[in-house]
């Protein structure tokens, strides 16, 4: 479950307790992290954002992130365990740049506390309100056709990418027996690689940016105990409604 994967239960803050946050912060600045006239605290909006502490003027840098702890294309290369899964499995499937990129944060995922990504990766979201993650009953009270479409192809398209993975995700030991290589894990992955990425010139899919995606954070109201039902993200109060689609 979630303690044996190194994965706190909690949607967000891999440690409970209120130093929870500050051991993050210290984890960032001894990798090379910079806020510059900001610095998060809880807010009354997200409960965690980034406040400033003075007047920023226009196009000012805000944040200086070292380009080695950012997970991208580069930080693969730099892993010889995934380069070689990806190089042997992964160019028949025709994987696009953000399949590779949730790949990627599955494997770290996975390591839990042997991951140099743990501390960031425990602070994720649970869950998401993505359209790939709507159930049927919820794609139902959309009503119209047209939109109740729209939100099927999402769900089809990160089952369809989840089909180009699994080759990869099995070479990795990310199976469907250990939770890791299922498609609830996928689509948590593909969630993240959507709506958290940063733009980085070198890779179409971007890259996660330890503390720079809490730039664009809003989170539901506390308490954050939501679960990824059938995973090793599984746990927590607020466990969602498991999608009878397909029978997953």
């Amino acid at each position: 479950r979630g303690e044996a994967a190194g994965m706190s239960r909690r949607t967000l803050g891999g440690l409970d307790g209120p130093d929870a946050d500050a051991d993050f912060w210290r984890w960032a600045r001894a990798r090379g992290v910079v806020a510059v006239r900001c610095e998060a605290r809880n807010v009354a909006e997200g409960w965690r954002g980034i406040v400033a502490t003075e007047d920023i003027e226009r196009d000012a840098v805000v944040l200086r992130v070292p380009g080695d702890i950012l997970m991208s294309a580069r930080s693969m290369e730099r892993d010889e365990q995934l380069r070689d899964a990806l190089r042997t499995h992964g160019e028949t499937r025709s994987m696009t740049p953000a399949d590779k990129l949730a790949v990627h944060l599955l494997l770290e995922a996975s390591r839990g506390r042997g991951s140099r990504w743990h501390e960031y990766i425990s602070r994720l979201p649970r869950a998401y309100n993505l359209l790939c993650c709507w159930t049927r009953r919820e794609r139902a009270m959309l009503q119209d056709p047209a939109a109740i479409a729209v939100a099927r192809r999402a769900r089809d398209a990160t089952r369809q990418s989840w089909e180009r993975a699994r080759d990869v995700l099995a070479a990795l030991g990310l199976t469907l027996a250990n939770r890791w290589g299922s498609i609830d894990a996928w689509r948590w992955a593909h969630c993240t690689v959507s709506s958290r990425t940063v733009y980085v010139p070198y890779d179409a899919a971007g890259a996660l940016c330890p503390v720079g995606d809490l730039f664009n954070y809003a989170p539901p109201p506390p308490p954050h105990r939501h679960a990824i039902v059938g995973t090793p993200l599984e746990g927590g109060d607020e466990g969602g409604e498991h999608d009878d689609d397909e029978g997953e």
